[in-house]
C-alpha cells in the first residue's frame, strides 16, 4: 500500500520523470493484478487518514479504469469491470460510496467513481439501488452538506452519460425530487444549490416523462426561474443554461412560461454586465430562433409533400420579442475592445450571431426594428457605435428578401466604402466583412450600382495591405464580389461558356496583382489566426473562375506561369535539408496545397488549345510534389484534385502519363489512414474510366486488385468502400464485355453490400451510410448491366453472367423500396435499374418484374415530387408494360 501511495503522489508531480515512473507502475499493476489494483485504489480513497492529494489521485485512477474518450477502450474497460468477481465489485462500490462527502479537494473524485460504476452497472441492474441511495443522501436531514453535495454531483455525472433506457421511471422520479425539492429549493448552501442545478442541467433529457406532466413541469420551471435570480453568479449561469436547454428540448411546452417569466428573465440576463450571464441570455434566444427555423422548415416540407401539418408548430416567440431583443443586441454589439482580435466567445460576438438567426426566422419583419439603430449609429463619433451599425447591417442580410434590402443597401454602401478608411481597425474589418456579406447574399444591391464599383474596388484593394484580420475579410469580400459579378454575367450566355466582358473587367489586373502580392506578404507565416494567405488564394481562385474573355490573358499566361513558377520553387525548397523540421514542412505543404488548388482553377479556365502545351510541365511538377508529400496526405489530396482538373482539360491525352502517375494514384487508393485522400483518389479513378475508356484497360488489373483488397479491410473508410462499389460500374461502362474477368467478383461484392442494414435506426450516421452504400451498389449494378452491351447496343454474351443474379438484384430493390429511410434519389436509381434490367434481359425476366412489388415501386416513383424521378419511373413503367404485352 505504501508503494501505491508513493506512486499516486508522483502522478501529480511536476517532474516528468516522476510521472513516467507512476505510469509504468500503474500499467504493470493493472496487467498483473487488476482486481487487486482497483481494490487498493478504493481503500486509499476511503481512508481519510491519507493525504487529500493522494485520495484524489486514487479516485482519478479508479475512474480512469472505468471510462475513456476512445469508445473501443471504454467498452474494453467496462467489460473488464463486469468480469470482476461479484464480491470484488461490491467491496469497491461500498468503499467509494462511503467516501462521498469526505474529501477536501474540489471537484471530489468519489462522486465520479460512483457515477462511472453506476453507468456500467445500471443497464444490467447490477447496482439497482444506487439511485435510491444517492437521492436518500440528498433528502436525509441528517446528511452533512458535504454528503449532499457529493451525492448531487454523482447524480449529475450519471445523468450526463447514461442512456435513458438504463433508468427506471422510479429512478427519474427520485432524481427529480432530490434535485428540485431537496437540492435547489431547500438547500441553504450555495455549493449544494449549484450542484443541484448542474445535476438538473444534465438530467433534462432523462426526465421527459416528468416534463410532459404539467404539475411536475411547473415545479421544475419554478425552481429554474428562481435559481436564475440567485446572487451567486455560478448558480445563475447554471440555471440559465437549464433554460437554454429546456427551450430546445421542450419548446412545445413553453407558451405558458414565456410571457409569465422567460421574456423578463432572459432579456434581463442579456443586459447583465457579467459576460457569462449575458452569454446565456443571448444563447436562449439563439436557441429559440434555431428551433423556430427548424419548425418552419418542417411545416414547409409537410405542405410540399401534401402531408398533415406537423404537431409541433412555431409559436413565433422570436418575432414577438423583436422590439425588445433588437435594441439589446445592438447595444451588445457595441461592447467590445479595440484590440480584441481573439477567438474568445464574448457577448458582442454572440449578439451578432443572434441577430443573424433573428433575421433568418423573422425575415422582412426585422428591418423596421434595426434600421433606426443603423441610421443613428452609422454617423456616431464613437467607433464602437459605428461598428455596431455596420455589424447590425451585415448580420441581417440572410433574412429579408432582396426587394426589401436593396433600398437600404443603397443608403448604407457609401458608409461601408467610407468605413474602409476608418481610423479604427475594428470598423474597417467589419466594413470589409459586410461588403462581402452583401455581395454574397444580395449581390444585385452592389451590381446595380455601377457608380460605386470603382470606389468599392479601390477601397478593397487598398486594404489588402491592412492588418491581417482586415485583409482576410477584404479577400473574402473580393471573392464574393467577383463571384457575384461572374454569376450575373453568365446568366445570359450558354452553359460552360464565358462572357466577353463584365462589370469588373477594368479592375481585374489591379485585383489579381493585389491578391498575388497579398499571398507573398512577409507576415503570412506568423498569421495563423486569420489565415490571410489561404483567404487570398481562395479569392484568386474565384477571380480566375469568373474571368471573362477580355481578361483571359491575365489568367494565362500571366497568373498560370507565376503559380507554376512558385510550385517549382517550392518543390525545390521542400527538398532542402534545412527544411525537414515538422513545423516548417507543414507550412510548406499548406502553401503547396494552396498553389495547386489555384493552378487547378487556371487549368479549368484555360482554352484546350493552350493546356496541352503546358500539360507536361504541370504533370512533371505534380509528380514531384506527390513524391515530396508522402508524409502529408492533405497535400496529396489537393494534388490529385489538380490531376483531375488536368485530366478534364487534356482528355485522352492524359493516357501518356498513366505509367508514371499510376503508382501515386494507387498510394491514394490504398492509404487506409487517409479517408479524404481515398475518396479523392477513387473519384479520380472514376473520371479516368470515363475519359480514357478502353485505354485504361491495361491498368485495370492493378486498380481492381487494390480496390478489392481494401473492400475486405476493416480499417478502410466505410464511405470510400461505398464509392468503390460505384466504380465497379464505371469500369464496366468503360471496358464493356472486356470487363468480364472481374464481373463475378464485383457482383459478389455488390451482393454482400446490398445485405447490410442499419442495426440501430436511431443512429443517423449509420442510416445515412447505409443509404449511401445502397446508392453506390445500385450504381454499380447499373453500370455493369449497361456496360455488358456491345458498342452497337446489342446484348453481349457476357450478359449471361448477370441473368442468374437478377432475382437477387430485384430482392435488393424490394428491400430498398420498402425501407422507411428511403430517399428520392434512391427511389429514382431503383426505377432506373428496373428499366435497365427489362431493356437488357427482355423476356428472360418478364416473370420477375411483372410483380406487385415492382409495380408499386414504379408507381411510387411516378408520384414523386422530383421531375427526374417521375421521368425515370415512367420510362421503366412503360418498359415493364411493353414486356408484359409481348408475352
Amino acid at each position: 500500500m505504501e508503494d501505491l501511495i508513493r506512486v499516486l503522489e508522483k502522478t501529480v508531480s511536476s517532474l516528468q520523470t516522476d510521472q513516467n515512473e507512476a505510469v509504468r507502475f500503474i500499467q504493470d499493476f493493472t496487467q498483473r493484478d487488476l482486481t487487486g489494483f482497483l481494490k487498493a485504489l478504493s481503500d486509499v480513497l476511503y481512508n481519510q487518514q491519507n493525504p487529500p492529494v493522494v485520495r484524489a489521485a486514487a479516485g482519478l485512477q479508479l475512474k480512469n479504469q472505468l471510462t475513456a474518450r476512445d469508445e473501443a477502450l471504454r467498452q474494453h474497460q467496462q467489460d473488464q469491470w463486469r468480469r470482476l468477481p461479484d464480491e470484488t465489485r461490491q467491496y469497491i462500490k461500498e468503499r467509494v460510496f462511503r467516501s462521498l462527502g469526505t474529501e477536501i479537494f474540489r471537484p471530489s473524485s468519489a462522486p465520479q467513481c460512483v457515477a462511472y460504476i453506476a453507468i456500467v452497472e445500471l443497464p444490467e441492474r447490477l447496482w439497482p439501488n444506487v439511485i435510491v441511495a444517492l437521492t436518500h443522501n440528498v433528502s436525509n436531514p441528517a446528511s452533512t452538506p458535504e454528503l449532499k453535495l457529493a451525492s448531487l454531483e454523482a447524480i449529475g455525472y450519471i445523468c450526463q452519460d447514461i442512456d435513458q433506457t438504463s433508468l427506471q421511471q422510479s429512478d427519474s422520479d427520485s432524481i427529480l425530487t432530490a434535485i428540485v425539492i431537496h437540492g435547489m429549493n431547500e438547500a441553504e448552501i450555495d455549493e449544494v444549490k449549484l450542484a443541484a442545478t448542474t445535476a438538473l442541467l444534465n438530467s433534462l433529457e432523462l426526465i421527459e416523462t416528468n416534463f410532459r406532466k404539467e404539475l411536475e413541469r411547473d415545479h421544475i420551471m419554478q425552481a429554474i426561474c428562481t435559481a436564475t435570480q440567485s446572487r451567486n453568479t455560478q448558480i445563475t449561469v447554471a440555471a440559465l443554461q437549464c433554460l437554454v436547454k429546456v427551450v430546445t428540448l421542450y419548446y412545445q411546452f413553453m407558451e405558458k412560461y414565456m410571457v409569465a417569466a422567460l421574456y423578463a428573465i432572459t432579456t434581463s440576463a442579456m443586459k447583465n454586465d457579467i459576460d457569462d450571464i449575458a452569454l446565456q441570455g443571448i444563447e436562449f434566444w439563439s436557441n429559440v430562433c434555431d428551433e423556430e427555423i427548424q419548425l418552419a422548415a418542417e411545416a414547409v416540407e409537410a405542405q410540399e409533400m401534401g402531408d398533415q401539418p406537423p404537431e409541433r408548430v412555431s409559436k413565433n416567440y422570436a418575432q414577438q420579442a423583436l422590439p425588445v431583443l433588437v435594441p439589446i443586441l445592438v447595444e451588445m454589439l457595441a461592447r467590445q475592445d479595440e484590440n480584441d482580435d481573439s477567438e474568445e466567445w464574448k457577448p458582442c460576438k454572440a449578439a451578432g450571431v443572434c441577430l443573424m438567426l433573428l433575421a433568418n426566422v423573422c425575415g422582412n419583419a426585422i428591418v423596421g426594428h434595426v434600421l433606426p439603430h443603423i441610421t443613428q449609429n452609422v454617423r456616431s463619433d464613437d467607433w464602437r457605435r459605428r461598428d455596431a451599425a455596420v455589424m447590425t447591417f451585415g448580420s441581417i442580410l440572410d433574412g429579408p428578401d432582396t426587394a426589401t434590402l436593396q433600398p437600404i443597401a443603397v443608403q448604407i454602401v457609401p458608409f461601408l466604402i467610407e468605413f474602409m478608411r476608418d481610423s479604427s481597425v475594428v470598423v474597417r474589418d467589419s466594413a470589409a466583412w459586410s461588403i462581402g456579406k452583401l455581395c454574397d447574399t444580395v449581390p444585385v444591391a452592389i451590381l446595380s450600382l455601377p457608380a460605386f464599383l470603382h470606389t468599392i474596388v479601390q477601397a478593397l484593394t487598398e486594404n489588402l495591405d491592412s492588418e491581417p484580420r482586415v485583409a482576410a475579410n477584404v479577400c473574402w469580400a473580393i471573392n464574393s464580389l467577383v463571384s457575384a459579378a461572374g454569376d450575373a454575367a453568365r446568366e445570359s450566355i450558354a452553359p460552360d461558356s464565358y462572357p466577353e466582358t463584365f462589370l469588373l473587367s477594368n479592375y481585374y489586373s489591379v485585383i489579381i496583382q493585389g491578391l498575388l502580392s497579398t499571398t507573398e506578404r512577409p507576415d503570412n507565416s506568423k498569421d495563423q489566426e486569420n489565415n490571410l494567405r489561404a483567404a487570398a488564394y481562395e479569392a484568386l481562385m474565384a477571380v480566375i473562375k469568373a474571368a471573362p474573355n477580355d481578361c483571359y490573358s491575365l489568367v494565362f499566361p500571366t497568373t498560370f506561369n507565376m503559380l507554376l513558377q512558385r510550385i517549382q520553387s517550392l518543390n525545390e525548397t521542400i527538398q532542402r535539408p534545412d527544411m525537414r523540421a515538422p513545423d516548417i514542412r507543414s507550412q510548406l505543404h499548406d502553401f503547396l496545397s494552396l498553389l495547386w488548388l489555384s493552378l487547378s482553377s487556371c487549368i479549368r479556365r484555360m482554352d484546350k488549345t493552350h493546356i496541352t502545351g503546358v500539360s507536361d510541365s504541370v504533370m512533371q511538377n505534380l509528380l514531384i510534389t506527390l513524391n515530396n508529400s508522402v508524409d502529408n496526405t492533405a497535400t496529396q489530396t489537393d494534388v490529385l484534385m489538380a490531376a483531375t482538373s488536368l485530366l478534364e482539360a487534356v482528355g485522352t491525352y492524359f493516357d501518356r502519363y498513366m505509367e508514371v502517375f499510376k503508382p501515386y494514384l494507387l498510394v491514394g487508393l490504398t492509404n487506409s489512414a487517409a479517408p479524404q485522400l481515398n475518396s479523392t483518389a477513387i473519384g479520380l479513378l472514376s473520371d479516368l474510366t470515363r475519359v480514357l475508356t478502353e485505354n485504361l484497360l491495361p491498368h485495370c488489373g492493378d486498380f481492381m486488385q487494390a480496390l478489392l483488397t481494401k473492400l475486405k479491410e476493416d480499417t478502410y473508410d466505410k464511405s470510400a468502400k461505398a464509392q468503390i462499389l460505384s466504380v465497379f460500374g464505371d469500369f464496366a461502362l468503360a471496358f464493356g464485355p472486356k470487363f468480364e474477368p472481374w464481373i463475378t467478383t464485383c457482383l459478389d461484392m455488390l451482393h454482400q453490400a446490398s445485405q447490410i442494414q442499419p442495426a440501430d435506426r436511431n443512429d443517423y450516421d449509420l442510416v445515412d451510410y447505409c443509404i449511401r452504400l445502397r446508392e453506390c451498389a445500385i450504381e454499380g449494378y447499373t453500370g455493369i448491366i449497361q456496360g455488358m452491351r456491345e458498342k452497337d447496343g446489342r446484348p453481349s454474351s457476357e450478359l449471361n453472367y448477370l441473368l442468374p443474379r437478377v432475382p437477387l438484384i430485384l430482392q435488393f430493390i424490394e428491400l430498398v423500396s420498402n425501407d422507411p429511410d428511403n430517399t428520392d434519389a434512391l427511389l429514382s436509381s431503383c426505377c432506373g435499374l428496373i428499366g435497365d434490367i427489362v431493356e437488357n434481359f427482355g423476356s428472360s425476366v418478364a416473370h420477375l418484374v411483372n410483380t406487385d412489388n415492382v409495380k408499386e415501386l414504379l408507381a411510387k416513383g411516378r408520384r414523386s415530387k422530383v421531375e427526374k424521378t417521375q421521368t425515370i419511373a415512367a420510362w421503366a413503367q412503360r418498359s415493364v408494360r411493353k414486356l408484359a404485352r409481348s408475352r
